[in-house]
């Protein structure tokens, strides 16, 4: 507590006492001054608080002042820290590090792993539309695939219905009564001196722009889906005319001759001749293990293959004509405009020249 206040009161009172000056006006006004310095000093209640709060401020050793980062480091973070002692009032400058971020303990982040980020945004941020635009290409390709599964059963269903109209048609054309009238669109096929010929309205044909078409009667076996998500599997046998080649294997003449494109890779090669031979590939010879003859002499019909070594064998084709294929499309049965001629093409083994020799047969 200060008492400078009641000092100097003090002392006034002295002086005035030694001056034999002092009256009870005096006095009294010099007493209310010194009550009035007591009641202004703090009371016991506010000493003991300023008492304890002395106690806590000694336990306090350090203060901090000031906060800044320190110089530059790539891996850690240094900051420097001003601190006063309250007590002594002594100032202290200290250095702290925080230690950077590992996959064992939290840590700030150092200046690579902020690279890395920034790079990973920047990669981000191109990835994203490319991304959207494939997840639209896979959802147009999906609904593509869909479509085209669709279209491609209702083609095949299309396929067997056309196909069974065409079985229909031959049944009827095949059932009319020749001594009554051959129509039109009716034709035959007839081998004469090792030639073949088409019997009927050729020429008609011809002059109409129709073009001849040749077919094996064969097996074939596609492969279909059930229902959509199932795997493709083999379908049901079907025996049946498939077109041989395309509208180009043979040559009708004006007065029915037929010609056949040679597909064999020797000189024969694109011209047309009147021999069936050039309607099978090249026969295979094949030796056998114990001595210098052939064991097989095969020939090939479709898919499979026939051994004529030892027996004679016989192959059915059939001719039709019909209009031209469309560009860019494939060959479908309403194409015909006639009846499929049916003509049989028998292969044998001469023993004497050893080759397989081709004749036309009914």
């Amino acid at each position: 507590m200060d008492i400078s206040n009641l000092t100097s009161l003090i002392n006034a009172l002295r002086a005035e006492t030694q001056e034999d000056s002092i009256t009870p006006e005096s006095l009294g006004a010099l007493l209310q001054r010194i009550v009035d310095v007591l009641g202004d000093a703090a009371s016991d209640f506010t000493v003991q608080q300023l008492v304890q709060w002395q106690r806590i401020e000694q336990q306090c050793t350090a203060v901090i002042t000031s906060l800044a980062q320190g110089a530059d480091d790539r891996n850690n973070l240094l900051l420097n820290v001003d601190v006063v002692n309250p007590s002594t009032g002594a100032n202290l400058a200290r250095i702290i590090t925080l230690k950077q971020a590992t996959t064992e303990r939290a840590g700030i982040m150092r200046a690579q792993q902020v690279t890395d980020l920034n790079w990973c945004r920047n990669r981000l941020q191109d990835i994203i539309p490319l991304l959207d635009t494939l997840q639209e290409s896979i959802s147009s390709a999906a609904s593509a695939a869909q479509r085209a599964e669709q279209t491609a059963l209702e083609g095949w269903q299309r396929m067997l219905d056309i196909e069974y109209n065409v079985r229909n048609l031959q049944t009827q054309v095949n059932s009319i009564d020749t001594a009554g009238g051959t129509p039109a669109y009716f034709i035959s096929l007839e081998a004469v001196h090792g030639q073949l010929f088409v019997r009927g309205s050729v020429n008609d044909f011809l002059t109409a722009g129709l073009v001849p078409y040749i077919f094996r009667y064969s097996v074939k076996q596609h492969r279909v889906r059930p229902r959509k998500g199932y795997e493709r599997r083999k379908g049901p046998r079907r025996f049946g005319w498939h077109l041989f080649y395309g509208d180009g294997k043979i040559k009708v003449y004006q007065g029915g001759r037929v010609a056949i494109r040679s597909d064999h890779e020797d000189s024969t090669k694109g011209k047309y001749w009147d021999n069936p031979d050039f309607l099978f590939s090249e026969p295979v010879f094949i030796e056998s293990d114990d001595d210098d003859v052939f064991a097989s002499t095969n020939l090939a019909y479709g898919k499979r293959t026939y051994n004529v070594r030892y027996s004679a064998r016989k192959f059915r084709f059939g001719i039709a004509f019909g209009l031209p294929i469309p560009e860019e499309s494939n060959f479908y049965f309403h194409l015909l405009r006639t009846n499929i001629a049916v003509i049989k093409v028998r292969a044998f083994y001469n023993s004497d020249t050893e080759e397989i020799e081709f004749n036309w047969s009914r």
